[in-house]
């Protein structure tokens, strides 16, 4: 079996993986991508039709490795975020205190990772390894081994970028800490009659929330958006196995008064709702980045952004570590990259969770209280524009 050495293996050819490969390349780093799955043939590209949300602070990090230039085209921009609870009485506004900047983007994942991986070909210190079984990782002092069904990896870092269910923090038996909500999403992108105005929506039922995030016009001009419906596992089932007309008619109900009537069901799926968090991000020549490190409830839709957080700071991380003459797989940079994002990460996974919690309660000292809450938002200028700046990732 031959033997290949790098600076850097990433486990996982997903946006975060690809992403992070990219990154680090700009230090001059060797690096190769490790994916179970086949990542550059036409098919698994074409047919990933999810969305991603990505922050006005993502953005800034996509301008600075010089990729946002190339996907700014395929980006929807939310000049405006519309939040209810319930009805259309009870309702905040959110707005860019920037009026030249936005509120964040919604990208087709099929632009998003057909960029990176233009960009990832022009690299040559990236190579791609596809259709790939690892049979084994074994931690040496001078270095991280991965043994393959095709060959032996050995590199100074390993990154695990694949996914929730990653088996490298299983392989590890890393420890982590999940839980499984009693919902399901249920996503359906769909051609509308109104102009969504460059707006989201956020609709807060004692089910669960819907989110409505504008999407860029079709091909044949029509207006788009991207469902995200929160609901109760049996409900989201039932509403998934319906027909394209029954299902319309269902959605045009919680809808109509924000975008029209549905027009087209471009495409639909579900997923059952679950949040998890390792109990550390970084060590024994390991950092784990994106979801086989943490993901969140979907209520605020920043799961790909904490991601994006990970690889940018992963990349300073290391670029000061080779500076002060370290090893890229020292203590120092596991121990520095897991201090660095823990923080970040556990505050947003209790914030979504807290949230989805009081926003499901019907007990009248909730609605109450959400009802206070809601008024002293709108009306509160410094702190309206201080949820922005958080949604959109640019506090520090």
């Amino acid at each position: 079996m031959s033997i290949n050495k790098y600076d850097v293996i990433i486990v996982g050819g997903g946006l975060i993986g690809l992403a992070t490969s990219i990154f680090l390349s700009k230090i001059g780093l060797k690096i190769i991508i490790v994916e179970k799955n086949g990542i550059t043939i036409n098919k698994s590209t074409n047919y990933d039709l999810r969305t991603t949300a990505i922050s006005e602070g993502t953005k800034k990090i996509l301008e600075n490795f010089g990729v946002w230039s190339k996907l700014k085209n395929y980006a929807q921009e939310i000049k405006t975020i519309k939040v209810y609870d319930r009805n259309s009485t009870n309702n905040i506004k959110f707005t860019n205190p920037k009026q030249t900047s936005f509120l964040g983007y919604i990208v087709e994942n099929f632009y998003l990772k057909k960029i990176l991986l233009d960009k990832i070909k022009r690299l040559k210190n990236i190579r791609i390894l596809q259709n790939i079984t690892i049979n084994n990782i074994i931690n040496h002092t001078s270095c991280i081994e991965v043994i393959t069904n095709k060959r032996s990896i050995k590199a100074n870092l390993l990154i695990a970028a694949d996914g929730k269910n990653s088996f490298v923090r299983k392989f590890k038996k890393q420890s982590v800490f999940s839980k499984q909500y009693k919902q399901s999403a249920l996503v359906i992108n769909l051609q509308h009659t109104k102009n969504h105005n460059n707006t989201a929506y956020e609709i807060f039922y004692k089910s669960g929330p819907l989110a409505i995030l504008p999407m860029k016009k079709s091909l044949d001009n029509k207006f788009r958006s991207s469902l995200v419906w929160t609901h109760n596992k049996e409900f989201v089932e039932n509403m998934y196995n319906l027909s394209e007309d029954f299902l319309s008619l269902v959605i045009d109900e919680r809808i109509q008064e924000y975008i029209g009537n549905t027009i087209k069901i471009i495409n639909k799926k579900f997923f059952p709702l679950g949040a998890h968090i390792n109990s550390s991000f970084g060590s024994d020549r390991i950092i784990y980045v994106g979801d086989s490190a943490h993901s969140i409830h979907p209520i605020a839709g920043q799961g790909w952004n904490l991601g994006m957080r990970d690889a940018e700071t992963l990349s300073k991380i290391v670029s000061y570590a080779q500076g002060l003459g370290l090893e890229i797989g020292s203590n120092y940079v596991c121990k520095k990259f897991n201090n660095e994002r823990f923080f970040d990460v556990f505050g947003l996974y209790q914030v979504t969770d807290k949230l989805n919690t009081i926003f499901m309660k019907e007990k009248i000292l909730y609605n109450s209280m959400r009802g206070i809450g809601f008024k002293i938002i709108e009306k509160n200028k410094k702190l309206n524009n201080f949820i922005s700046s958080y949604a959109m990732g640019l506090r520090s």
